[in-house]
């Protein structure tokens, strides 16, 4: 028979503790590291939605119509944008007389009820 050393012993109880130890480290190191991405990725997302209504909100004060179109398809062909549309509430249609109807897309009439932030990611 061969004596077993307190050091053996210690190292057999050691080896399997640091094991899981690992393993739920690693766990909790990719758990946050995907959190910190996805937040990232929102901050970038709403900043770059932000920048595009800006510059076309800047252009529509100018009340010109070639600016407010430039403006559209420069923000349109942005990389990252596949499509860019305004849509015009009634009020706005009727205040300035303009001669177009209301969007009847049910995700259109709900923001334009309630206005809020709200990102979408379509593919």
């Amino acid at each position: 028979m061969i004596k077993k050393s307190i050091g053996l012993k210690i190292a057999f109880t050691l080896i399997p503790i640091l094991l899981v130890s690992f393993i739920i480290l690693q766990f909790v190191i990719v758990n946050e590291f995907q959190k910190s991405s996805l937040e990232q990725s929102r901050r970038s997302l709403n900043t770059f939605s932000q920048s595009v209504f800006q510059t076309v909100r800047a252009a529509m004060n100018l009340g010109d119509p070639a600016m407010i179109k430039k403006s559209l398809d420069d923000a349109a062909a942005m990389d990252g944008i596949t499509e860019l549309k305004i849509h015009k509430s009634q009020s706005v249609i009727d205040t300035f007389g303009m001669n177009a109807k209301p969007s009847t897309e049910e995700l259109i009439v709900n923001l334009l009820k309630n206005p809020e932030v709200k990102n979408y990611y379509i593919r």
